[in-house]
């Protein structure tokens, strides 16, 4: 169990520290703001596992390198990972990452770009990956900019490609 302890400065700020390590479980820390009222933010932390979907084919991720982690302060999301493929066969079309833990919120606000890279894809004329969460979804949606267009990029995974991720969403709840 970790030992919490709040203390406060003259400056009406708190400072907030755990001397042992917080679990994947959620933490809720209450804090007064700027006017003394008491201000409630949910924190969690912890670690999911997400999959690869295309249009036609299939791409199965490495069973030890599919694992992103997570941590949730409020609404806002953040999300980092690796993910390796470990088999394919005939991928095609529209590619995504499928398993986020939480939905994104709804809007067009809410629509947001993931940082993406990549090693060992079947095309070189890749100027960049992109990846986005558009509203209420729980899947990232890959797509590759080659010569000032973006394409579908699921026939770009082989075996050995690797993808890391990395940003942050605004959850729906």
């Amino acid at each position: 169990m970790s030992d919490i302890k709040i203390q406060p400065s003259a400056t009406g700020s708190a400072t907030l520290t755990l001397t042992a390590p917080v679990s994947n479980t959620a933490r809720t820390i209450t804090l007064p703001d700027s006017t003394g009222t008491l201000s409630t933010t949910s924190y969690a932390e912890g670690t999911f596992e997400v999959a690869m979907a295309c249009t036609s084919g299939t791409i199965t991720l490495h069973s030890a390198i599919r694992t992103l982690a997570y941590v949730k302060i409020g609404k806002v999301v953040t999300i980092t990972g690796n993910l390796y493929a470990s088999a394919v066969s005939s991928p095609s079309g529209a590619l995504t990452i499928t398993g986020l833990p939480f939905a994104n919120g709804p809007g067009n606000h809410s629509r947001v770009a993931i940082s993406v890279d990549w090693e060992e894809l079947n095309t070189s004329a890749a100027t960049s990956l992109q990846g986005s969460i558009m509203e209420g979804a729980t899947v990232i949606k890959l797509s590759r900019f080659a010569a000032g267009v973006m394409t579908t990029m699921a026939g770009d995974i082989k075996v050995g490609s690797h993808i890391r991720i990395g940003g942050s969403y605004i959850a729906a709840t």
